[in-house]
């Protein structure tokens, strides 16, 4: 029953990721994606075993949009084909402003390096972008409140509460 009720959970996870990805919300969208992948939950076979094929098949999919390679590509390129209301990976943009920051001289020649300056500001104006057109949802009481009452766990904990759920097996 307890495997059941797991793999039900990762299946409604999957879902959840899915239509975040839909609705541009790709910073929770990720989240889901790297807890999904996290060792806690991907150790879990019992239950990963239970979920539907065309679900797993999904979730490699999903995965498959924030794999880093090539500089996350293929997830930069889905944000900037993305029509606003957008909630970005706001990670990718950091790191970008990391780069632009310490990898570029901001003296050129005894000069301010005004195409460091430009490439910073079209950082900061592609994620402003994003914010200029809300989302329009009504907040459902009977949801919110439970969601708003949850906490965090680290990773030290999931992983113990994953192997409560299925202990390794001897070898």
């Amino acid at each position: 029953a307890v495997v059941s009720t797991q793999s039900t959970g990762i299946t409604d996870f999957i879902n959840i990721a899915d239509e975040l990805f839909k609705l541009n919300n790709f910073s929770s969208f990720i989240a889901i994606i790297n807890a999904l992948e996290g060792s806690a939950i991907s150790r879990l076979h019992s239950s990963w075993n239970k979920v539907d094929r065309k679900i797993c098949q999904k979730n490699d999919d999903l995965y498959e949009k924030i794999l880093p390679d090539s500089n996350f590509r293929t997830l930069r390129k889905v944000i900037a084909q993305a029509d606003p209301p957008c909630i970005p990976y706001v990670g990718l943009f950091m790191s970008d402003l990391t780069f632009a920051t310490e990898c570029n001289p901001t003296v050129v020649n005894g000069m301010i390096n005004f195409v460091k300056c430009k490439y910073i500001n079209d950082i900061i104006n592609r994620l402003r972008l994003y914010q200029q057109k809300p989302y329009h949802f009504e907040v459902v009481p009977s949801i919110a409140a439970p969601l708003q009452q949850l906490h965090a766990l680290d990773e030290e904990t999931m992983y113990e509460i994953s192997l409560q759920l299925e202990p390794k097996k001897p070898k």
